[in-house]
């Protein structure tokens, strides 16, 4: 099965007269907790005895991969069965289920996302199978104790990948500027991005920019806690 595409805007058709009702930020760890028990309890509960279609809306970070690095959705999913029962239900009858992406559980997601977008600029034509590619080894990279642009490349199974990613690592001309472990960006009330070096190496190639420029608004984004912010 291919990855699934994350759009950005959803638009979503409520019936008249319909319920909508809105969850956010469980944040359900992968080992069930009393807190986290209750909660899916508390709200299982409720949806059992709404009467009619409903929609029920998960507004961002269900689960949390953020804390738990090590863990996928699937297993904290597993250890909160009676929540996807509870949503299974509301869909059998007749209502629907929407999951929007938070920060603790959208890093997985936009990290397939950039690699892809990566070896797009890399001069891959992504199909099914090199999405797959990209999933799968997201995955086996995700429990890695080094989570380097190189480490990736030595864990994707596919040639295609490969090809279209080594200009980002170490063994490429582009590995300087994002092949690495972590970054060395520090937070601030103010923070500057010079971007005319950016803009002038490997000869004023976009894909190093561009590449660049994805992972910063990555960055900022994530810092953006809702209050006033200028950018």
């Amino acid at each position: 099965m291919p990855s699934p595409e994350v759009a950005d805007l959803l638009e979503v058709a409520i019936p008249p007269d319909s319920k909508v009702i809105a969850v956010s930020d469980l944040h359900l760890p992968p080992v069930r907790s009393d807190v986290s028990g209750r909660s899916c309890q508390t709200l299982a509960r409720h949806l059992a005895a709404q009467s009619g279609a409903v929609t029920v809306v998960l507004i961002g970070d269900v689960v949390e991969l953020l804390g738990f690095p090590e863990a996928t959705a699937t297993d904290i999913l597993r250890a909160h069965e009676d929540l996807c029962t509870a949503l299974l239900a509301v869909t059998a009858n007749g209502g629907q289920v929407i999951y929007a992406i938070g920060n603790h559980d959208g890093d997985l997601a936009w990290a397939n996302s950039w690699i892809e977008k990566l070896c797009t600029l890399g001069g891959l034509d992504m199909k099914p199978p090199h999405r797959n590619a990209v999933a799968d080894a997201m995955k086996l990279t995700q429990g890695s104790p080094r989570r380097t642009l190189t480490d990736f490349l030595a864990t994707v199974q596919n040639k295609e990948v490969r090809s279209a990613l080594e200009v980002y690592t170490l063994s490429g001309p582009l590995g300087r500027l994002l092949d690495a472990d972590k970054d060395g960006l520090r937070d601030g009330r103010m923070m500057v991005f010079e971007m005319d070096h950016l803009m002038k190496y490997g000869d004023g190639n976009s894909k190093a920019t561009v590449a660049v420029l994805l992972y910063l608004f990555r960055r900022i984004q994530k810092k953006l806690d809702g209050r006033p912010t200028l950018i």
